[in-house]
């Protein structure tokens, strides 16, 4: 079930920062990261910022000194970072005076910060998951450049990143607005100004998320510890009453700013006491506030105190398919129907299930000898499969330029994945050509585009088809990186070397037709993208960052393929339109027998990772939207989840997968939740 984090300060002098957990009964931790799995020791003298994005928990600093921000990520189990923004890919190195903001936008997590200058600006830099960027000032098209001096509230709503800050001098208590629509900034004007009537301050930094359709403003009053509550609608505002006016009648004081978000379908709103150290609980349901209760008086026996608010962030998922580490020796996740064996007599196996391994399957009775049946012994390409694009792209912690992935390629295979996107980069061992898996080509013989041998890539394909050997993988293998070879002079020893180096797996090649189930299982059939040759695997290739197109079939490929493979020159706000081309690709009318390539991630400005997952899920909470076949799709990330009100955690991988089964593990309808702050989670 999603939990709820508290992120925060220790006392006085004590700068570790702590963690505390709420899994919906209890409280747990009320202990410094330093303590916990990772071996970090993340300190911060104002209160940090959180944010869940991609399913790893981004927390940003300040430290004292300097006041440069540093981040640290964790993944649901362990910690990692601890590194200052400047030293991580990218040309930036932010500092601040006070804790920063930290938010998810339209697929790029946006860090808020106020300047070490005497001018107190806001400045900002992105954070594609990869690389950082920016760290420029916050101006507006009309030319006025945002000023606090205490840290800004961030919040989506209606499609548009909202700040809502202090001003700047000590004794500017009034609350301003600002606005990004993805383009350029807007506003800059004080809240009294705007229509509605209401004229909100406050002395220390606001609180906002979204909930029941209103953007929801919290604040401690200026120069008193009562809190206190505006509305925003999209056209007006209301409110600007004490907590105590509002249903419920709760007397909440503070003595620095709160914080709120969204959890388990209420707004929490968590915050120091008064003159009390220790953080205090009120909830609101949409009709009356209830609470006011410190967390120490709660379930949990734990008592977390701070000299600052603390951050609040739904915490990640862990493990949220499944870790290798995690499964028992000799079972995995089963995702598509089987061969019925002889000595079984079911029709099929399907769904997500755990299932021993067994012996090869044979061809069931009744099937007619050489014409295998199309739901018994289906042709390959009419079973939806999950895949990985640049499957070897791989860094297990931090989403780096060239990293698409943070599991290993045996996790990905255990927790669903079959098809596996394969980029090769030749090198040299001694006199013989070798193979290194990369994404892209940087040449100039640096390493940074570079991963495991390709030797290795194939011994856990290998490893994973000897455990299960009723399961079966799908590669497409191409040459990204010829490393400074020759592909003409090169081209027929490095054909020769690769066609050595996979005799000794077990490959399907030299078939230019579609393989049944029971011809391909325990084996690895290969798509060749690197030449026409058969040796290679069957012959495919396609036009560059096509919307969608079909490829008749040749000669040397007895089928035809439809293949959506968009991946750059997409509009600035660029998730629907992939989302638009991946769904429009599955609606293809086709035929059996005929394969579909699809991928779901693409890049921003040809950096970036821009993922579909949240709003493939979001369509298929809608049961009338699930389509009964997927074909052969390709994503980044595949262990992305995300908190469902009827599943406690979903991923791309389960839907797909569960389309063989007519979503038979799945069959309610669900609606994906926000924490009220972000656009997604």
């Amino acid at each position: 079930m999603p939990k709820l984090g508290l992120f925060y300060r220790g006392q006085v002098d004590d700068e570790d920062i702590f963690t505390t957990v709420y899994d919906g009964t209890r409280w747990a931790g009320d202990t410094n990261i330093a303590s916990q799995r990772g071996g970090i020791s993340p300190r911060t003298w104002d209160p940090p910022a959180a944010c869940l994005h991609n399913n790893r928990l981004c927390l940003v600093y300040a430290t004292r000194g300097d006041g440069d921000l540093y981040m640290s990520l964790y993944d649901g189990s362990t910690w990692y970072g601890n590194e200052k923004i400047g030293s991580i890919e990218g040309e930036v190195s932010p500092s601040s005076v006070r804790g920063p903001a930290l938010i998810t936008y339209n697929n790029t997590l946006y860090l808020i910060y106020i300047s070490g200058g005497a001018d107190h600006a806001l400045r900002w830099s992105r954070f594609d998951g990869r690389r950082w960027q920016g760290d420029e000032a916050i101006v507006t098209v009309a030319g006025s450049t945002l000023k606090s001096n205490r840290s800004p509230a961030a919040v989506v709503f209606n499609d548009k990143l909202y700040l809502i800050y202090r001003g700047a001098s000590v004794t500017s208590d009034k609350l301003y607005i600002a606005w990004f629509d993805g383009q350029s900034w807007n506003g800059d004007t004080s809240i009294g100004d705007q229509p509605g009537g209401v004229d909100p301050w406050s002395d220390e930094a606001p609180t906002a998320a979204v909930f029941n359709d209103k953007l929801v403003l919290v604040y401690k009053g200026a120069t008193v510890p009562n809190l206190y509550i505006s509305r925003f609608d999209g056209s007006s505002w209301s409110g600007d009453v004490e907590l105590s006016d509002e249903p419920g009648g709760l007397d909440a004081k503070s003595d620095a700013g709160p914080r709120v978000l969204v959890f388990e379908n209420k707004l929490w709103l968590i915050y120091c006491g008064h003159r009390n150290r220790s953080f205090f609980v009120s909830c609101f349901d949409g009709a009356t506030w209830s609470g006011d209760v410190a967390v120490s008086n709660q379930a949990g026996n734990v008592d977390p105190e701070s000299d600052a608010g603390p951050a609040l962030s739904l915490m990640p998922f862990p493990n949220p398919v499944v870790n290798v580490r995690d499964v028992p020796q000799g079972r995995v996740m089963d995702m598509r129907t089987k061969p019925m064996p002889a000595a079984v007599y079911h029709a099929e196996k399907t769904g997500m299930v755990m299932v021993k391994t067994g012996p090869e399957a044979v061809t069931a009775p009744g099937l007619g000898g050489d014409q295998p049946s199309p739901i018994l012994d289906p042709l390959i390409s009419d079973i939806s499969l999950m895949g990985t694009h640049d499957s070897a792209a791989i860094n297990p912690w931090l989403r780096t330029f060239y990293a698409c992935h943070n599991m290993t390629v045996t996790e990905q295979l255990t927790a669903g994945v079959r098809v596996l996107d394969v980029r090769l980069k030749v090198k040299k061992s001694g006199s013989a050509f070798a193979f290194g898996t990369c994404h892209g080509a940087i040449g100039l013989g640096f390493a940074a585009n570079e991963y495991q041998s390709f030797e290795s890539l194939l011994d856990e394909c290998k490893a994973f088809l000897s455990r299960q050997r009723t399961e079966f993988l799908v590669m497409s293998l191409k040459i990204d990186d010829w490393n400074g070879f020759d592909s003409g002079r090169d081209g027929p020893a490095v054909f020769d070397a690769l066609r050595a180096l996979l005799q000794d797996y077990p490959v399907i090649t030299n078939k230019s037709a579609i393989p049944h189930l029971s011809e391909a299982m325990g084996k690895i059939y290969l798509l060749n993208r690197i030449n026409g040759e058969l040796s290679l695997g069957v012959p495919i290739g396609w036009p560059d960052n096509t919307n969608g197109t079909w490829l008749p079939r040749t000669s040397d490929r007895e089928f035809d393929v439809y293949v959506q493979d968009r991946y750059k020159g997409l509009p600035v706000i660029a998730g629907p339109e992939k989302f638009r081309l991946f769904v429009d690709a599955v609606g293809q009318s086709r035929q059996r027998g005929q394969m579909l390539i699809n991928f779901g991630s693409a890049t921003y400005f040809g950096v970036g990772g821009i993922n579909i997952h949240r709003g493939l899920l979001r369509h298929l909470g809608v049961t009338a939207n699930r389509p009964s076949f997927f074909g052969w799709s390709l994503f980044d990330y595949v262990d992305l989840a995300y908190p469902t009100s009827v599943y406690p955690a979903l991923t791309c991988t389960q839907m797909i997968n569960a389309a063989t089964s007519n979503y038979r593990d799945f069959p309610s309808g669900y609606v994906v939740y926000t924490d009220g702050r972000n656009e997604q989670l």
